[in-house]
């Protein structure tokens, strides 16, 4: 079985129980935090991908971090079964796949908006009612900043993608330059 097709039945099993305990947002919570060390410390990356570092010293290592970053018994629980499991290096999967059913539950949608400059609180709540209205459902904008889009945006919603971005203009110009010149 695939790493993805485990961080799906990992999450869904963690989201079922969560529920049944009246848990999700607490367990989102510590899990967004989890994400946050992970994309900012090596180390702890180390700890979930090295093969190397004995299951038990995983799970013991996992335990000491949700405790210090306050995580639910829940949360705890399922980060030593992770690591008794050799499934530490999925976690990162897990989160993001625990994150979707969490939104799905509550009926919304993520947009991952890119644009040039940061935007603000009005332009991302404009962004949700105009992508809630046309979609028909609550949209929650995931707001990320990358200036060589020049300017404009790029949204992203599940697969699909809309670049309105000058970045995108500007290389469907070239693209289009390229195929007239070559057709003559």
């Amino acid at each position: 079985m695939s790493n993805s097709a485990l961080a799906k039945r990992y999450a869904k099993a963690l989201f079922d129980l969560a529920k049944t305990k009246s848990a999700l947002e607490r367990v989102y919570s510590d899990l967004n935090v989890l994400a946050g060390i992970i994309s900012e410390s090596a180390e702890f990356n180390n700890l979930l991908k090295n093969p190397v570092i004995a299951k038990e010293s995983r799970a013991n290592a996992l335990d000491a971090i949700a405790k210090k970053t306050k995580c639910c018994d829940l949360t705890r629980r399922f980060l030593k079964i992770l690591a008794a499991n050799s499934r530490a290096i999925i976690l990162n999967a897990v989160i993001r796949n625990y994150s979707l059913l969490l939104n799905e539950h509550k009926g919304q949608i993520v947009a991952n908006v890119t644009s040039a400059t940061a935007l603000l609180g009005k332009q991302i709540s404009d962004i949700e009612a105009s992508l809630g209205k046309s979609l028909g459902k609550k949209v929650k904008v995931s707001a990320q900043v990358d200036d060589s889009i020049i300017g404009g945006l790029i949204v992203k919603i599940g697969s699909r993608m809309v670049d309105a971005s000058i970045s995108g203009k500007l290389s469907k110009l070239q693209w289009l330059s390229k195929n007239a010149i070559a057709s003559f």
